[in-house]
């Protein structure tokens, strides 16, 4: 039975937002098989260009060049990968209108197959074989994608409890980590 790709129509919206909307919903990665194996996001930490800590922050779309950040400025739903400490990948969805940053940082899954919970984004990336040299700027709304987003039932308001985000040393008191509380107890 075919699955609904959220569309980036969907997500281009208030990256806040969109980062409590994305809890519940499906991460699905192609198995060599064809097959598809699925998640449901359960932690997510939100980062917008005016944040001093997203990566894009002091750029625009005209000034980024080739950094890193590159894949920020890129259309909803296209997927910005990097690495932390040299060697952990992480996952984002970029969730702004094309020439703007903003991304949704996947920091926790649980498999739909056996119930496992899965948490911290380099552990998210190592289990789904997520690298930045083959994911990152990958379309996660389209259905020729080995990663996509597809539609389910969102996690209800009074379940999900907002934190710091995790690891970052600036804009400490922006409550932009979002925990889905039926899974992840803090």
């Amino acid at each position: 039975m075919p699955h609904a790709l959220l569309s980036p129509q969907w997500l281009l919206q208030d990256t806040v937002t969109l980062a409590q909307q994305l809890l519940g919903k499906t991460l699905a990665v192609k198995e060599d098989s064809g097959d598809f194996s699925t998640y449901t996001l359960i932690e997510t930490e939100a980062y917008t260009a005016d944040d001093p800590a997203c990566h894009a922050y002091g750029t625009t779309a005209q000034t980024v060049g080739t950094k890193r950040s590159a894949s920020l400025y890129k259309s909803p739903g296209t997927a910005y990968v990097y690495l932390i400490y040299g060697m952990h990948h992480c996952l984002n969805v970029v969730t702004e209108a094309e020439h703007t940053a903003g991304a949704v940082l996947f920091r926790g899954i649980r498999s739909d197959e056996d119930g496992s919970v899965i948490l911290g984004p380099g552990r998210l990336c190592k289990t789904l074989g997520v690298t930045k040299a083959t994911h990152n700027h990958l379309d996660l709304c389209s259905p020729h994608s080995p990663i996509q987003l597809w539609e389910a039932q969102s996690v209800p308001k009074e379940k999900i409890l907002a934190t710091p985000r995790i690891g970052i040393s600036q804009a400490t008191e922006r409550l932009w980590r979002f925990i889905d509380t039926r899974y992840i107890q803090k």
